[in-house]
C-alpha cells in the first residue's frame, strides 16, 4: 500500500478487554477496509491517541468489569473523535445517558451483524449527507411519531431513522413535487407512513379527503374546481370505491390543475383500480416497504424511540428491554407495521411498570410474538447477519443463475452434513431431526453425502 492509500483510510482505535473478540472484531474491520489500533484498556488507548492518527473510537462499555463514564471518556479522547460504544449488554439507559452527555455517537450491540457496525462508523465519517432529503425526512419521521416538526429526538442525527429504500423512494417524490402540477400513488401495508409522508410532501395546501367527498367537494365548487391550482388532493383508499365512481375520480384528476396523491393501504402486490385511474398517476407510483423489509439498523430506532415516548409520557423512569424480549420483537414480523410495535410497546411498558419491574420480559408480551423465543430466533438473526454479509461481499453482477444454484446446493449440503452425522447416515432418523414427512433419500445433497460415507 503506497503512503497516499495508507493516508487515505480511515483508522479505528477499538479498545475491547475480550482480547479473542479484539482480535476477532479487529480482523473483520481490517477487511473492511479500515486501519486498526488494538488496545485493552483506556491508559493503553490514551497513548495512542496522542502518538497516531485516530478517525473514531470502538469503546466497550464495560471495562475490566467496571462501566465506563463519561468523565473516564473525557479524559482520554479528545472531544472532535467519535465515539461508537459496544456492549453486549441491553443497556439503553446507560447508553442513552452517555448519548445525552455528549460523548457518544452511536451504539452497536455485539448480537448485531457487523455490516450494522460498518454501516454507523461510515455514517459517523463521511459527514453530511445530502441536507435537503435529510431535513424532508426528519420532517417525515416526525409525523409518524406525532412529535414537533423541528425535533431531532430519539437519535441525536439529522433523521429518526435512515432506510436506504425510504431514501431513495422520497428522492425521487421530491424531484416530482417540483413541478406545478404532480401526480403521486403512495401505496404499501397499513402502518407504513404512506398518508403521513402525504401530508408532509402536501403542506398548506393539502385537502385529505376519500373519493367520495372528493367528488360531493367537486359537484359543489363547480367549474373553478378544474382551475384550482393550488390545491394538493390526497385521495385515500381509491382502491375501495366501485369502478363508475373510480372513473368519475380519473375523469376530474384529467381535467383538473391541482396536483393529486393517492394513498392505498394494500397488503399484496395487486393494486386494484380501473386502467384509467391508474393511468393518472402514469410511471408516478411508489411502493413503500414493510417494517420487517427494511433495515435492522430502522427497527432498532423506531423500537428505541416508542420506549422512550412511553418513558416521556409517563413517570420519567427508563424502561428496557430483556435480551429473549428483544430477539422476541426483532424476531416477529409485524403485519401492521409501526402501528402494532407502538401499541405492543405501549402495553408492554404499562404492564412492566405495573408489576413494579425496571425491564419488559417476554412475559409482557403478546403470546403470538412470545412463543417466537428460544435458539430458532437466534438462528434467524445470525442466518440475517450472514445475508447481509455475503449481499455486501459478493459481486452479483458476475453470478449467473447457475452460480446462485451451485451456492444453493453447496449451503444446503453443509447443513445437511450436521443431520446426516446426527442419524448416522439412517434416513428415517434425519427425517425426525429435520422435522419433516418429505422424502428427502433423492436430493441432491443425501445422494452426494452417502457417496462420500460410502464404505470402499
Amino acid at each position: 500500500m503506497s503512503r497516499k492509500e495508507a493516508a487515505l483510510k480511515k483508522t479505528l482505535l477499538i479498545i475491547e478487554d475480550d482480547r479473542e473478540f479484539l482480535k476477532t472484531l479487529a480482523s473483520r474491520l481490517e477487511k473492511a477496509g479500515f486501519e486498526i489500533h488494538q488496545v485493552w484498556d483506556l491508559d493503553l488507548a490514551e497513548m495512542v491517541i496522542r502518538s497516531r492518527k485516530v478517525d473514531a473510537v470502538l469503546l466497550d462499555r464495560v471495562l475490566n468489569g467496571k462501566p465506563v463514564t463519561t468523565e473516564q471518556i473525557k479524559g482520554v479522547i479528545p472531544d472532535d473523535i467519535p465515539v461508537v460504544m459496544i456492549s453486549g449488554m441491553s443497556d439503553a439507559e446507560t447508553v442513552e445517558k452517555l448519548h445525552k452527555e455528549g460523548r457518544v455517537a452511536a451504539f452497536w450491540h455485539k448480537m448485531e451483524s457487523l455490516n450494522k457496525l460498518i454501516a454507523i462508523i461510515k455514517d459517523l465519517l463521511e459527514g453530511e449527507k445530502p441536507r435537503r432529503v435529510r431535513a424532508d425526512l426528519a420532517r417525515f419521521y416526525n409525523m409518524v411519531f406525532d412529535l414537533p416538526q423541528d425535533s431531532r429526538e430519539p437519535a441525536k442525527r439529522d433523521v429518526i431513522a435512515y432506510d436506504p429504500q425510504l431514501i431513495s423512494i422520497y428522492s425521487r417524490i421530491r424531484e416530482l413535487t417540483k413541478q406545478r402540477r404532480f401526480r403521486i400513488l403512495l401505496l404499501g401495508p397499513v402502518g407504513t407512513g404512506k398518508t403521513h409522508l402525504a401530508r408532509v410532501l402536501a403542506g398548506d395546501r393539502m385537502v385529505l379527503v376519500s373519493p367520495s367527498e372528493f367528488l360531493n367537494y367537486k359537484s359543489k365548487t363547480g367549474i373553478g374546481f378544474e382551475r384550482n391550482r393550488e390545491a394538493v388532493w390526497v385521495l385515500q383508499n381509491i382502491d375501495k370505491v366501485i369502478p363508475e365512481v373510480q372513473f368519475e375520480v380519473a375523469t376530474w384528476i384529467l381535467k383538473s390543475d391541482a396536483s393529486f396523491i393517492g394513498v392505498l393501504h394494500i397488503q399484496t402486490p395487486k393494486i386494484n383500480l380501473i386502467p384509467e385511474l391508474l393511468s393518472c398517476f402514469s410511471s408516478n407510483t411508489f411502493a413503500f416497504p414493510p417494517l420487517r423489509a427494511r433495515s435492522s439498523r430502522e427497527f432498532d430506532l423506531f423500537l428505541e424511540h416508542f420506549l422512550r415516548l412511553e418513558e416521556s409520557e409517563g413517570d420519567g423512569k427508563s424502561v428496557d428491554l430483556t435480551d429473549d424480549a428483544y430477539f422476541s420483537l426483532s424476531y416477529y414480523s409485524w403485519p401492521f407495521n409501526l402501528r402494532e410495535l407502538k401499541e405492543v410497546i405501549r402495553t408492554a411498558v404499562a404492564l412492566t411498570r405495573s408489576r413494579g419491574e425496571e425491564a419488559i420480559g417476554l412475559s409482557v408480551l403478546p403470546e403470538h410474538i412470545r412463543n417466537l423465543t428460544g435458539e430458532i430466533m437466534k438462528n434467524e438473526l445470525i442466518f440475517r447477519t450472514w445475508v447481509e454479509e455475503l449481499l455486501e461481499n459478493l459481486n452479483l453482477k458476475m453470478l449467473s443463475l447457475d452460480d446462485i444454484l451451485r451456492f444453493k446446493e453447496e449451503l444446503e449440503y453443509h447443513l445437511m452434513k450436521y443431520f446426516y452425522r446426527e442419524a448416522q447416515g439412517n434416513i428415517s432418523r434425519m427425517k425426525r431431526l429435520l422435522k419433516t414427512e418429505k422424502d428427502i433419500h433423492k436430493r441432491h445433497s443425501i445422494r452426494r453425502l452417502r457417496e462420500e460415507n460410502r464404505e470402499p
